[in-house]
């Protein structure tokens, strides 16, 4: 069974033993490790894999062989190819791109290098026997020797070789016969490893067979009469509604379903698992997964993502982020078969703000009927937002059926909803149904046909669902659904009306203060009331949590010095009324407190009579014309104030009776309470503040200082 040595193989091992002076009993161990190395090139340890052509599947055997060569010795091989599936009697056919990969161990290694001094090694494979049981056949892989790429030979570690360097061999051709199966099976192998070194180049030849006992069996190839195709096609899941999903906290998850059709069981939407959660109590992220199989066992999944998200606390006028949406006309997957002619069957696009923007889709791609493939048609449509919404169908030309039969029409109808989806109506409007269109692949337009069940209840918040509901006369059925969400009008913002009179003391109004809508600020609790009908209601505070350290407020004339303040700190021109922000930048105007003039307020009540003021210094006559003197009287120009006015320059204005100077106050008056500063422009910049808050709180009441 095994060859004889040859002369060149002695006088090979001659060479060694004596550049080496080693005994026999360690160069034959020496030589077996040297064997081992082409024997794992060609057929051992890890494979550089070819993926497997349609048709074909991978097979990978292990098997044990005894070698002869200088010593015996038992080695594993492991056998890989790309084998066929099945064969059709008296085929020929071929094993493909079988290839291998070995890194030997590093006492190997360190042998080559010390007692051979191999500087690197290449080699051949010459025979390699695959046998064919059936139609009996014998085909050696390496009739064309197979080359060992020249590898060098490191100093330490492992060293791998890859055999054929790149690519896979093909084994064959084989006939299959006329039935049951073809089964391949390993035979005998003969490699030449060459080592490269200072002594020249040493060949080592080596016979292989496999062990005695084993099944040599690399695989069974079944030889089938050609019948019906194999069914390897899964179900085609359509999901209802969108996806993603984005919900509200606090709202309901309605399970929006889906559609599952088979290329051969068809209508499967009854038999498709839905698995998954939404915790709309929560924000985040989740997933409900759709899974169907067929009766062939192929399985079809898909997922929708649902995303929770918090609702905006004031939302403005909506930004359209809404990309539209393309219905598909006809169908989707589309087949047609090789010398037919390719229709455009078009496609509708709607926006939730441009409405039909069917004439803007631009369609690309092309369909070679002349030519069995797989073909994709883009559409393409960009609302006035810039969003850009985009469909493809896939269009497969095939090569025609010898016995075509009548087509079944088993693809549902097409609803396209009109108008907004989801739609918003305020409570207490009208619900207008805005309708829908439909179109079938065989019936055409349907839109006459559809039912529309559900109702909306615009005088009451809530989400309203309309369905739209379509069977063609194959009875595919299509549902669509719209979401109508009534929500509370938004309040408008009122008109500020002629206003009222601020007064502010100290502890609660007096009964007989005001009258109704004015407003009284109780300076040493800062509660605020509002008089109406009933008499003085409290309606508010002023005060608030103690905040954070804020910035720090400045007011002079002028901008202000670049080089004064800090971040943050705040600066008023009491000249023009700006106000200034500092930032990293520098001053930067960011207000104006001075607005247009209000409207006159009404004159106050008459103040008692004033008392008898000091005596003044001033050398002028007796005019009284209360400047640094006293106002004594009836109504000395003291309006509303409800109290005399004593003190240099004693300007009363109207609806409040806060001090413009330091003088004595009047039972009603007083001095502000000490929350931010004394100086007069400040006060006046805090009670400009607290008015404005004030009007904010009280519906926007607004008054006039007189």
């Amino acid at each position: 069974m095994f060859t004889s040595l040859s002369a060149t193989r002695f006088a090979a091992i001659n060479r060694i033993e004596e550049a080496f002076a080693i005994s026999n009993n360690l160069f034959k161990k020496t030589a077996a490790l040297m064997l081992v190395i082409p024997m794992l090139l060609m057929y051992a340890g890890g494979l550089n894999k070819v993926d497997a052509a349609e048709g074909y599947h991978e097979s990978e055997t292990t098997l044990t062989y005894y070698c002869e060569s200088v010593t015996n010795f038992e080695m594993p091989v492991t056998i890989n190819a790309n084998v066929p599936e099945s064969v059709e009697p008296g085929e020929e056919f071929t094993l493909t791109n079988s290839s291998t990969t070995v890194t030997l161990p590093e006492n190997v290694v360190g042998t080559l290098g010390t007692l051979l001094q191999a500087e690197s090694i290449s080699g051949e494979a010459t025979l390699f026997n695959i046998l064919a049981e059936n139609e009996d056949a014998e085909v050696n892989v390496a009739a064309d020797p197979i080359p060992i790429p020249e590898t060098e030979v490191p100093d330490s570690g492992t060293l791998t070789f890859s055999v054929p360097g790149e690519g896979g061999v093909d084994a064959g051709p084989f006939v299959a016969g006329d039935e049951g199966n073809v089964t391949i099976s390993a035979g005998a192998i003969d490699t030449n490893l060459i080592v490269h070194g200072p002594l020249g180049d040493s060949p080592i030849p080596a016979s292989c067979s496999p062990l005695d006992g084993q099944d040599l069996t690399l695989n069974e190839i079944q030889i089938e009469e050609p019948g019906d195709p194999v069914d390897e096609v899964e179900p085609e899941i359509a999901l209802n509604g969108e996806n993603p999903m984005e919900l509200e906290v606090g709202s309901t998850y309605e399970e929006p379903g889906a559609t599952a059709e088979d290329n051969v069981d068809g209508d499967l939407t009854d038999s498709i698992e839905i698995s998954g959660e939404v915790n709309t109590e929560e924000a985040g992220e989740y997933t409900i997964t759709y899974t169907v199989t067929d009766e062939a066992g192929n399985t079809a999944t898909e997922e929708r993502t649902v995303n929770v998200v918090e609702p905006e606390e004031e939302p403005g006028d909506p930004v359209d982020e809404v990309e539209p949406e393309i219905a598909l006309n006809g169908e989707n997957p589309m087949e047609l078969e090789v010398g037919s002619t390719y229709e455009e069957p078009g496609a509708t696009a709607e926006d939730n703000v441009d409405g039909d923007l069917t004439d803007s889709i631009e369609i690309s791609g092309e369909v070679n009927t002349e030519e069995a493939g797989e073909y994709t048609i883009t559409y393409t449509v960009t609302d006035e937002a810039g969003n850009t919404a985009t469909e493809e169908r896939t269009v497969n030309v095939v090569e025609p059926e010898e016995e075509p039969g009548d087509p079944v029409d088993e693809v549902e109808p097409e609803i396209a909803l009109n108008g907004e989806n989801p739609m918003e109506l305020e409570v207490g409007s009208t619900y207008e149904e805005p309708g829908a269109t439909a179109e079938d692949n065989v019936d055409g337009d349907l839109t006459d046909s559809i039912e529309i069940s559900g109702e909306v209840n615009t005088e009451e918040a809530g989400e309203y669902t309309i369905t739209y509901i379509l069977t063609d006369e194959a009875g595919n059925t299509a549902t669509e659904e719209r979401t109508v969400n009534v929500v509370e009008p938004e309040e408008e913002p009122g008109d500020p009306g002629a206003g009222g009179l601020w007064f502010a003391a100290e502890g609660s109004p007096a009964a007989d203060l005001g009258e109704t809508g004015d407003l009284y600020l109780d300076t040493s609790s800062n509660d605020v009331y509002m008089k109406d009908e009933d008499g003085w209601e409290k309606v508010g505070n002023l005060s608030g949590d103690n905040g954070i350290p804020g910035a720090t407020w400045t007011v002079g004339e002028g901008a202000p010095d670049t080089n004064e303040g800090n971040n943050g700190d705040l600066y008023l021109d009491k000249d023009t009324g700006d106000v200034y922000l500092k930032t990293v930048e520098g001053w930067n105007i960011e207000a104006n407190i001075k607005g247009e003039d209000g409207e006159d307020g009404q004159d106050g009540q008459d103040g008692k009579n004033g008392k008898q003021g000091p005596a003044g210094d001033c050398d002028c006559d007796d005019s009284n014309d209360n400047n640094n003197g006293a106002a004594v009287g009836e109504n000395h120009d003291n309006d509303n104030n409800n109290g005399s006015a004593v003190g240099s320059n004693n300007d009363n204005y109207s609806g409040t009776t806060f001090e413009r100077s330091k003088g004595n106050s009047s039972t009603m008056g007083g001095e502000l309470p000490k929350t931010a500063s004394n100086t007069p422009l400040i006060i006046l910049l805090g009670s400009l503040m607290a008015v404005a808050g004030g009007a904010l709180i009280f519906r926007k009441r607004s008054f006039k200082v007189g």
